[in-house]
Order: C-alpha cells, then sequence, then structure tokens
C-alpha cells in the first residue's frame, strides 16, 4: 500500500511545475508564476542545503542546544523528537476542537487515519514531526527541499524508531513542494497535511503558492494545520513591495510575513474552509518587532463539517469533552 501510494504520489508530483497565475494582495495585488521565482526558490534550496550540513537541528528547532551540532547522539535524538510528539499532539488537539465546534459531534477521529492513510508534513526537515505523525498514519510523505535534511532524517529516525521509518517517505523537491499537483489520485493524496515552522521562511509569494498547493493536494474531506507568521514590522521585503530580487540579494535564513485574511482567502480560492484559528506565538515571538503566529485549521469540500470526517467513520472514537 505504501509503494502504490508513494509511486502514484510522484507521478503526478513531478509532472506539475504549475503555470497558474497567482495574485496576492499584501503586495498591491501583485502578479506572480513560479518560474518568474526560479532564482529565489534556488537560492533559498542552496541556503536550506547549507544548513542541513552545518546546523540541520537547530535550523529545524532553534534552540541554542542544538547549535553548531551537525549530530546528536541518542539521548539528545530521542529528545529532540519528544518534541515533534507533543506538537503533534497540539495539532490534533486542535483539529479535534475546530471540528466539534462547528459539527457538534459527540464523535471524533482520534490519533490520525489508521490503515491505508496518508499524512503530509510540508518542511520536514530532519522529520520531527513526520516521526510522532508515522505513529498515526499509515504513510507519511515527507516533504522538503532540503537533500541533507532528508538524509538526516532517514538516517536517524531508521536507527531510533525503525518500526516508523518504513512509513516516512521522503519527498525531495527542487521548490520548496510549490509544485504539488492538484490531482493526485485518491490513493495518493493526503488525508491530513501539517506545517510548523516552515512556510514563515518562505516569501510571502511562495507562501501563497504552497497554502494553495496544499489545498489542492488534500483528498475531499481531509483536513489541514498549518502555522504561519501573520505581522512582522517593520517588514523589509514588504515594505520594499515584495520585490523577489531582495530574497537572493540577501541570502541566509529569513522570516517573512502572510496576513491572516490572505491565506485563509487563497485556501478559500481554492476549496479549502478555515475551520478555526488561534494564535500560536510559541513558534515565533519576537517583541520588538511586533510579531503574530496564527494557526489555521481548514478542510477540504462541503458545506456540512460532519462530511469532513465521512472517510473515517469507521475509525471514530468516543470524544470525552463532549
Amino acid at each position: 500500500m505504501v509503494y502504490n501510494a508513494v509511486l502514484l504520489f510522484f507521478s503526478f508530483f513531478a509532472a506539475a511545475r504549475c503555470a497558474r497565475l497567482y495574485t496576492m494582495e499584501v503586495c498591491g495585488h501583485q502578479e506572480f508564476t513560479l518560474e518568474s521565482l526560479e532564482a529565489v526558490l534556488e537560492s533559498q534550496r542552496q541556503v536550506w542545503e547549507q544548513l542541513g550540513i552545518d546546523r540541520p537541528w537547530w535550523s529545524v528547532l532553534s534552540s541554542s542546544e542544538y547549535d553548531d551540532k551537525s549530530a546528536l547522539d541518542d539521548r539528545q535524538a530521542l529528545e529532540f523528537y519528544a518534541t515533534g510528539e507533543e506538537e503533534v499532539r497540539r495539532a490534533l488537539e486542535a483539529v479535534d476542537r475546530a471540528v466539534a465546534s462547528r459539527a457538534r459531534a459527540a464523535y471524533l477521529p482520534w490519533g490520525g487515519g489508521g490503515f491505508g492513510s496518508v499524512a503530509l508534513d510540508f518542511g520536514c526537515g530532519v522529520g520531527r514531526l513526520a516521526n510522532a505523525l508515522a505513529r498515526r498514519f499509515f504513510t507519511v510523505l515527507c516533504v522538503d527541499h532540503s537533500a541533507r535534511h532528508l538524509d538526516a532524517s532517514r538516517a536517524t529516525v531508521s536507527r531510533l524508531f525503525p518500526r516508523r521509518a518504513a512509513r516516512v517517505v521522503p519527498v525531495p523537491t527542487t521548490a520548496a513542494a510549490s509544485e504539488l499537483a492538484g490531482h493526485l489520485p485518491s490513493a495518493a493524496r493526503p488525508e491530513f497535511v501539517l506545517s510548523l515552522l516552515s512556510l514563515q521562511h518562505m516569501i510571502p509569494q511562495l507562501q501563497v503558492a504552497a497554502v494553495e498547493h496544499l489545498c489542492d493536494a488534500l483528498a475531499d474531506g481531509g483536513l489541514g494545520y498549518v502555522q504561519l507568521l501573520t505581522g512582522y514590522s517593520p517588514a523589509p521585503f514588504i515594505d520594499a513591495h515584495c520585490d523577489p530580487a531582495r530574497a537572493v540579494l540577501e541570502p541566509g535564513m529569513q522570516l517573512h510575513y502572510l496576513p491572516l485574511d490572505e491565506v485563509v482567502g487563497h485556501l478559500a480560492a481554492r476549496g479549502c474552509r478555515a475551520l478555526g484559528v488561534e494564535r500560536c506565538d510559541r513558534f515565533v515571538s519576537i517583541p520588538e518587532r511586533n510579531s503574530t503566529s496564527h494557526c489555521v485549521v481548514f478542510a477540504k469540500s462541503g458545506d456540512d463539517p460532519t462530511i469532513f470526517y465521512h472517510d473515517l467513520e469507521s475509525l471514530r472514537v468516543k470524544n470525552p469533552r463532549l
């Protein structure tokens, strides 16, 4: 099942360098295509490949204990991956709350999709979240544009969590997964997409493209949970009219924000409805820059929230909080 799903995913994934024209309100209704951002994509890929060599763990979780380390011992690695377990638990609880508030249902899915299910971790890095998702989903697509990070993920997860490793499938891309195809066969389309601490490192144009394509790739009835930096002042990139050349001229790990209404609008344009929004400043907080960070729960298709879990009917468990 894993093999077939991955084959289908790659066959469609590789075909889709979209010629879509995107419009972004935050920069005066700027229009762009992915092809026009090739230089930015390549510049940032190189930045993250180097970080994957020099500081793979710190570049995923910017804590001093992981700085200047190209490798972790087993104790450090287990502590690192434990943080992913906590974040995935928080994400699934947020999804639970958002759906319960809309559906008012006494039965909700818990613990992922079970046998045959597919999840996608966007900006997977060294697999901090993907490893936790693999406890709950049958296949986890670990999507990242840094091959070095994916190598570290494969090696470490295989060593420490061998039973999960076979279900975590590295998906290297050249454009931070902006190539995600919107017409994947149902067997390969994820039922849950997750992205934490990743979109904020992309220029707003690429965040817009990624948000749209995550919705496109999601299976009908599927759910998503994404975190974004939604406010940041001063914001030199946006203040400079979102000129992509600036991101190339000033390389390195970057932070960019995308207004919350822009995120929700682009999801809606592709058929995904926001079910819940919450502040999640624990991911990134820069008081001197008046930063804000939000997490958005969204669902694909349908007007009745109860159908979002239709395909997981047999896997529902009683929610003791309702």
